[in-house]
């Protein structure tokens, strides 16, 4: 879990976003849609092995459903990360 850690860690800075340096985010003047995007921007980033693992799919399939469309994920030059939240809905979406 701690690799996973520092794995995230390194991904906000390849960014150029820093968990720590992060500034306050003004609730009153944003809105719920906008509130929802800044809570996925300070969430931990997932690579291809660990969504993987938790789906126990293989590494190929990972990155088919995300060029598919199905599986949400963002593009860091040639990295590719999900979100939890993204994996979640996945999962939620199959099983449903």
């Amino acid at each position: 879990m701690e690799a996973a850690a520092i794995r995230s860690e390194q991904d906000a800075m390849i960014i150029g976003m820093s968990r720590s340096a992060a500034a306050p985010v003004a609730r009153a003047s944003r809105s719920s849609e906008s509130e929802a995007g800044m809570a996925v921007l300070g969430e931990a980033l997932m690579d291809v092995q660990d969504v993987a693992a938790f789906l126990h799919v293989s590494k190929s399939m990972v990155y088919k459903l995300a060029a598919s469309g199905d599986l949400p994920a963002v593009r860091i030059g040639r990295l590719v990360r999900f979100t939890r939240r993204g994996v979640d809905s996945f999962v939620r979406s199959e099983t449903a």
